[in-house]
C-alpha cells in the first residue's frame, strides 16, 4: 500500500487481518509528516509512528503486530544533484528543495490460537509514506511577453522571401548551413547581400527595408530558421517605383489582394515564385495573398505609393432620409387645374391630376 502526504499532513492507515473469513485484528498505522520549508537546511521529517491498536473478536485469539521503518531516502523531483541527504555524524540533516522523501515500513503480523502456539499463521505487509515539499509560487507574476516567434522555412533552391519585422534574435537549425543572397534594387539590378548594406545604409534600415522588401535566398536543403519579432512590418503607403519591385508580403497582407492594397499603384503584372518547379507564376490582382513572408514581384507604370492599412469596423447605419410633406394644393376649378399643368378627369367626382398625383376639384 502507498501513501503521499504534503508537509504537515498525516493520515490513518488500516490493516486488517483475515484468517479465513473472519476478521480477528485491525491494526491502525498514523503516519505524520512534519511540516518543511523550501530552500532551508531542515531535520528529515519524522518516520510514520506504529501505533498497535490490538481489537481481538474472539478470546481464543492472540493477535502481535509489530512494524519497523526498513528504508528511508529522497528522491529529486527534477533529476538533478542540488538536494538529497547529507550524512553528519549521527544525525541526518535535509536540503529541502523540490524533492519527494519515501519511508518505507513493513510489518510482520501474527495470529495464533492461545491455548496451542502451533495452529498459527504469519504475513507481512509494506506501507510507503511520501513527503512531498510543493516548490514555493514566484513571489510575482511571470512578465509579459515581449517578443513573437516565427519560423521561416526554405525549400532547396532559390526562394524568394522577406523578413517578418524588427527581431531581436534568430535561432538557425544545424541544416541550413551557408545562405547566398541577392536583392534587386530598381535602377541597379542585382546586388549580394552583403553588397545591400552599403546600398541601404544602417543596420536598422537594412532589416527594415528587407521586412517590406523581398530578396533571393538559395538553400542547400530544406531548413527552417525561427525569429523573434519585437514589431512586424507593414505595406502602409509602402513607396514603389517605376517598373519591377520586389515586394514582400508582410503579415498584414494576408487576406488581401493586390487591388485592395494597391493605392495609387497601376500594377501591370504581378509574379510569385515556385521554388520546388523554379518557376514564376503569375499571381492575379484579384487573387487573395494567403501566405506570409514569400515575395511578390509586381511591375508598376509608374513611381506610386501602397494603400494606407485602414481596417474599420462598419459605419453606423445611415438616418431615415427626411422627406418634406406634400403640400396640399387646392384646385379651385377645372381652369386652374389646366394652368398648373394638370388634366381634368371628368368622374364624379372630377379631379386634376398634376405629375401623376390626383388632387379635388373644388368647384365644378
Amino acid at each position: 500500500s502507498s501513501v503521499t502526504l504534503s508537509a504537515g499532513q498525516s493520515t490513518d492507515v488500516r490493516l486488517i487481518v483475515y484468517p479465513s473469513s473472519t476478521a480477528i485484528q485491525q491494526q491502525v498505522v498514523t503516519a505524520t509528516a512534519v511540516p518543511v520549508e523550501p530552500q532551508q537546511t531542515v531535520t528529515e521529517p519524522a518516520a510514520p509512528t506504529v501505533r498497535p491498536q490490538t481489537e481481538p473478536v474472539a478470546e481464543r485469539m492472540i493477535t502481535k503486530v509489530t512494524g519497523q521503518l526498513t528504508r528511508e531516502s529522497f528522491f529529486p523531483s527534477s533529476g538533478g544533484t542540488s538536494g538529497g541527504v547529507a550524512k553528519e555524524s549521527a544525525t541526518k540533516t535535509v536540503i529541502a528543495t523540490d524533492e519527494t522523501y519515501q519511508s518505507t515500513v513493513r510489518f510482520t503480523v501474527k495470529a495464533s490460537q492461545s491455548d496451542n502456539d502451533r495452529n498459527s499463521d504469519k504475513a507481512n505487509a509494506i506501507l510507503h509514506v511520501y513527503y512531498y515539499n510543493p516548490p514555493a509560487p514566484p513571489e510575482e507574476p511571470p512578465d509579459l511577453p515581449e517578443y513573437e516567434s516565427v519560423t521561416l522555412a526554405f525549400e532547396k533552391g532559390w526562394n524568394l522571401i522577406n523578413l517578418p519585422g524588427e527581431f531581436v534574435q534568430s535561432r538557425e537549425s544545424s541544416s541550413c548551413g551557408d545562405f547566398s543572397g541577392f536583392a534587386y534594387f530598381p535602377g541597379r539590378g542585382y546586388a549580394t547581400l552583403e553588397k545591400s548594406r552599403d546600398i541601404i545604409g544602417d543596420d536598422n534600415e537594412y532589416i527594415s527595408y528587407f521586412s517590406t522588401h523581398s530578396f533571393w535566398v538559395r538553400a542547400r536543403q530544406a531548413c527552417k530558421i525561427t525569429v523573434e519579432v519585437s514589431n512586424f512590418a507593414t505595406y502602409s503607403g509602402l513607396e514603389l517605383s517605376k517598373g519591377w519591385n520586389f515586394l514582400g508580403t508582410t503579415k498584414d497582407m494576408v487576406g488581401e489582394t493586390l487591388d485592395n492594397i494597391k493605392g495609387t499603384c497601376p500594377i501591370e503584372k504581378a509574379y510569385t515564385f515556385n521554388t520546388a518547379a523554379n518557376k514564376w507564376n503569375k499571381l492575379g490582382t484579384a487573387n487573395l495573398i494567403t501566405t506570409p513572408y514569400k515575395g511578390i514581384v509586381v511591375k508598376t507604370s509608374g513611381e506610386c505609393t501602397l494603400g494606407e492599412n485602414t481596417i474599420l469596423p462598419p459605419p453606423l447605419p445611415d438616418e431615415e432620409p427626411q422627406t418634406e410633406p406634400t403640400p396640399i394644393v387646392k384646385i379651385k376649378n377645372a381652369k386652374e387645374c389646366v394652368k398648373k399643368g394638370g388634366a381634368v378627369a371628368e368622374k364624379a367626382p372630377p379631379v386634376c391630376i398634376i405629375n401623376g398625383k390626383t388632387y379635388k376639384i373644388e368647384e365644378w
